[in-house]
Parts: C-alpha cells; sequence; structure tokens
C-alpha cells in the first residue's frame, strides 16, 4: 500500500512516482510502452524532471 506521502507526478507524458527511499519510479503515461519504465537513484522532483527531459 502506498503511503500518502508518496508523490505521483504527471510529466510529458510521463507518470513520476516517488518511493520511500526517495527514488523515482518514471513509467510511460500511455500503453504501448514505447520506452520501459525505469527507476532514478535517490533525487529530487527537479532531478528526475531532467531525466525525463
Amino acid at each position: 500500500m502506498r503511503s500518502s506521502r508518496d508523490a505521483v507526478i504527471r510529466y510529458r507524458g510521463f507518470v513520476l512516482m516517488q518511493q520511500a527511499n526517495h527514488s523515482w519510479l518514471i513509467r510511460p503515461e500511455r500503453s504501448p510502452m514505447v520506452i520501459l519504465p525505469f527507476r532514478t537513484p535517490t533525487c529530487s522532483l527537479a532531478d528526475a524532471k531532467a531525466l525525463v527531459d
């Protein structure tokens, strides 16, 4: 179960989901997936968005 502190952000066709260890799970918002989901190392939301850009 996800904690209420976990953030889910939609950004440029991706869904960024903050994990308990402050890393981010990034996956395409729509299917079929052209890009596979991936996790970031521990970073800020701005850093996760920069990876998407």
